[in-house]
């Protein structure tokens, strides 16, 4: 029970960014400033790490799941950012590769 309502409360989430998103983007368009938006490359996450994930969970399997999700995202993200046929990965690796450096004593 607990697993399914961390993934709805998450879908509802992405659901209203999509559409706060969408909004921003179209009015910003509308009035001449032409905007595309994105959704950064992601898995899905697995069933049984859904389970033990929750907003304020700081266990070490929780945050061990985590991590591995996020270095699968990212992997995903890097791979769609190499691939010159993919729109999306383009403009990622655009956007990242437009930043400036970070400086060498930190941020």
């Amino acid at each position: 029970m607990g697993a399914e309502a961390v993934g709805l409360s998450i879908t509802a989430q992405e659901f209203a960014f999509d559409n706060m998103a969408r909004f921003i983007g179209n009015t910003l368009t509308a009035l001449g400033r032409p905007v595309t938006r994105l959704r950064f490359p992601s898995k899905d996450v697995p069933a049984d790490t859904m389970k033990i994930l929750a907003l304020d969970d700081a266990r070490p399997e929780a945050i061990r799941r985590l991590i591995q999700q996020a270095s699968n995202d990212a992997d995903l993200a890097k791979s769609a950012c190499d691939d010159p046929n993919n729109p999306e990965g383009r403009m990622v690796k655009a956007l990242m590769m437009g930043l400036p450096a970070m400086p060498k004593t930190g941020v």
